[in-house]
């Protein structure tokens, strides 16, 4: 590839063919950068990407505490269009990222591959690793480093938000920074 395009790359966990068609299919499936952790510069790059997706007025921002008293920001964004499609985002000792299943079917490429797992029907666990096929979505984002926008700066590790009130609510509240 040419030094002056660069790309980064989102995956989807992987799953059996069950998991996406059947009638147990996942409706909420974790998303991952490929090659490193989320972190706020991939996930900036992640937000500046998606087209049509809007902030959910009532429950943009909700809190929920565990048994440990982690507290768990979750944020959701909802497609202009279709509102099954959906993508959550998980901020608390780390960031995670979920999208509905019906977001993957519209929007991402679909890749198989064949590998020793415990996974089985009905998103249960097999005792014994069984060599299966396993499918998982992906998507690549392509820019050019000599462009003008929010992509190439990305490129550059500077943070731009397309959605401000998810950036603005950790600037302004000194009790919501990050923890890393």
């Amino acid at each position: 590839m040419d030094a002056d395009i660069q790309s980064l790359h989102f995956i989807s966990e992987p799953m059996l063919i069950d998991q996406i068609i059947g009638a147990r299919n996942k409706k909420k499936i974790q998303l991952f950068p490929r090659g490193e952790p989320w972190n706020m510069l991939l996930l900036s790059c992640f937000l500046n990407e998606i087209d049509n997706f809007r902030r959910v007025p009532r429950r943009f921002l909700t809190l929920e505490k565990d048994q440990n008293d982690i507290v768990t920001k979750k944020f959701v964004f909802v497609h202009n269009l279709k509102e099954k499609n959906k993508i959550i985002i998980e901020v608390s000792e780390q960031i995670t990222v979920y999208s509905s299943s019906e977001w993957l079917l519209d929007d991402w490429d679909l890749d198989s591959s064949k590998f020793l797992s415990t996974l089985r029907s009905g998103n249960r666990q097999r005792k014994k690793p069984k060599f299966q096929t396993h499918y998982l979505w992906y998507k690549q984002i392509i820019w050019r480093n000599n462009c003008n926008d929010s992509k190439h700066t990305c490129s550059l590790h500077r943070f731009v938000w397309l959605f401000n009130d998810f950036s603005s609510f950790y600037k302004k509240n000194d009790s919501n920074k990050l923890p890393f």
